[in-house]
């Protein structure tokens, strides 16, 4: 999950994170530093840990959310280094997760349910 550390985005994700769990099982908190709340503050309010936090950057999460121009060093910007690590610490986290749920059915070498009705 998504969220902002700001007060008002806290107070919404508390319910939210709630019902994820509740469907999905145990989650996470990818963190966008718009506010004051550091992470260990968010992890004990959501009850959920912080995996990463990426910084709070409108212009560049333009480039990425609206095609914005992309402008110079873009590549090498504060969000895109956290988002480099941030994605690294995702798939090993979903790897680990998919690990651990093993296999549903039987599959094809491309991944495809072969008794689909």
């Amino acid at each position: 999950m998504v969220v902002r550390n700001t007060l008002r985005c806290l107070q919404a994700a508390e319910s939210r994170v709630r019902a994820l769990e509740e469907r999905v099982g145990d989650i996470s908190v990818l963190l966008i530093n718009e506010g004051p709340y550091p992470a260990g503050e968010v992890q004990r309010v959501l009850q959920v840990p912080v995996l990463a936090t990426l910084p709070y950057a409108p212009d560049d999460a333009r480039v990425l959310s609206d095609g914005a121009e992309q402008p110079r060093r873009f590549t090498n910007s504060p969000l895109m280094k956290a988002a480099r690590t941030s994605s690294s610490l995702l798939l090993q986290r979903a790897a680990l997760r998919r690990a651990r749920l093993g296999p549903r059915g039987p599959r094809t070498a491309g991944g495809e349910v072969t008794r689909a009705r």
